[in-house]
């Protein structure tokens, strides 16, 4: 069979959990003896057409097939942002190239809804995986641009200050006439020519989550990676019956369970793994460590450090002369045993409803304490409350650090049965087998 991975972005560029799963299924594929194509995206820096051309990378001695592209310089940069013709036919050509029995859309963003036309256009089955909640939030996360919690937009054009904060979209003088009730089409479209424009981006708008919903609706199947996920798409309109939902599974190896009791004396290492982005609320847990300042602790973050980054800029800033932290960047995904094994105890404080991740997977395999955010499939996943802790509350997460250093042994538990990267892989196989037969 020949298998076609597509998804917003890829190593070596980017280390996530969708980066990490994806990598999982394709060698397992291949070496299933499956032929596959990884196909993603790069936002360049560059603004010449001539620039948006597939460019082959590699990672790891596999070839990564990237589509280049500036979103800035599309003539439409808010409908372009979920539907982009321009990346749907250099994917296209990919596509006709390769002649995949199946396409399996691990993420849209970036790449754009425009891929699932292109594949009916082929007559190529889609499998489709919700890695998070882009089909319904323009910023992945349904956290909105304040960092409150969002159940999805209540109006079409409920997301304009997130893609404003998020892309630069929209003028604020547009926004505030528009939370003063003005119309915004009769208004803008009679106000003046240079905001014609502005009232083209307004109408992609209100028609995104629609036209995303229709898109993902010709798949084949449709996964969630929780139940909770798949209840946040039941409320922002998607038929129940469409979404199945499939745990994913992790790679164990290396993974060894972890020791029942803490025996070495402090300092108690406390470790992080992901993103160093806002939405993983990283400066949560630094403002607590400063809060407690007598704990002998050691904090390792592991994550793709960026100098430039404002965000990394800001943790640095928290974190100043705090000897406690150590900034460690990233690690081949093949050592997360061995990065885990460091650890007395994981934590994950995101302010966003994480969707069933890799590294607490890993933790809760191995029996690795955690203290994690007490919200979306977080909750669903960690089935012990003395490890939840609210998001965001600073005081409530240096109490839950304290009370952890006083008594490492009151969040130990058994070991989780956790799906495997393996046998999840023997499930997906089973469905591209079945679409295949059904779509021959």
């Amino acid at each position: 069979m020949r298998i076609a991975y597509i998804l917003h972005q890829y190593f070596p560029r980017h280390i996530g959990g969708t980066e990490v799963y994806t990598e999982g299924l394709n060698r397992y594929m291949k070496d299933a003896g499956h032929e596959t194509l990884l196909l993603t995206y790069h936002e360049t820096h560059h603004n010449e057409k001539k620039d948006f051309v597939c460019q082959t990378n590699d990672h790891q001695g596999e070839k990564i097939k990237e589509i280049h592209y500036n979103l800035s310089c599309a003539p439409n940069p808010v409908k372009y942002e979920y539907c982009n013709p321009f990346t749907g036919k250099l994917i296209k050509k990919e596509l006709k190239s390769f002649q995949p029995d199946i396409v399996h859309i691990m993420h849209s963003m970036k790449v754009s809804g425009a891929i699932f036309s292109v594949c009916r256009a082929l007559k190529l089955p889609m499998i489709v995986t919700l890695c998070d909640f882009w089909f319904i939030c323009p910023r992945y996360s349904l956290l909105k641009w304040d960092n409150s919690l969002c159940q999805g937009p209540e109006k079409p054009l409920s997301c304009m200050r997130c893609l404003q904060d998020t892309h630069g979209f929209f003028s604020d003088e547009l926004i505030e006439k528009i939370e003063q009730g003005v119309d915004p089409f009769h208004f803008w479209e009679k106000f003046k020519p240079s905001c014609r424009k502005q009232s083209a981006e307004l109408k992609a708008l209100g028609k995104r989550n629609t036209f995303l919903r229709d898109q993902i609706l010709t798949a084949e199947r449709v996964i969630a990676l929780s139940a909770f996920q798949k209840e946040m798409f039941i409320q922002n309109h998607y038929p129940e019956d469409c979404i199945e939902v499939i745990n994913h599974g992790i790679s164990t190896k290396g993974l060894l369970p972890s020791p029942r009791q803490k025996t070495k004396s402090p300092p108690i290492r406390l470790g992080y793994i992901g993103s160093l982005v806002e939405t993983k609320g990283v400066h949560v847990l630094l403002q607590a460590l400063a809060k407690v300042p007598h704990l002998e602790v050691e904090c390792l973050l592991y994550g793709q450090i960026r100098p430039e980054d404002p965000y990394y800029k800001l943790l640095l800033e928290i974190a100043h002369g705090d000897s406690r932290v150590c900034w460690q960047g990233v690690f081949p995904s093949s050592e997360m045993g061995k990065i885990l094994a460091q650890f007395d105890l994981l934590v994950l404080p995101s302010l966003w409803y994480e969707n069933s991740p890799i590294v607490v997977k890993s933790a809760l395999y191995v029996g690795l304490p955690v203290l994690v955010s007490d919200l979306g499939s977080l909750r669903e996943l960690v089935p012990y409350k003395d490890c939840l802790v609210p998001p965001g509350d600073v005081d409530k997460w240096a109490h839950a650090l304290e009370l952890f250093c006083q008594a490492p042994s009151r969040l130990n538990f058994d070991r989780c049965a956790i799906k495997t990267i393996e046998e999840n892989a023997q499930e997906i196989l089973a469905i591209y087998e079945e679409v295949e037969m059904k779509t021959r």
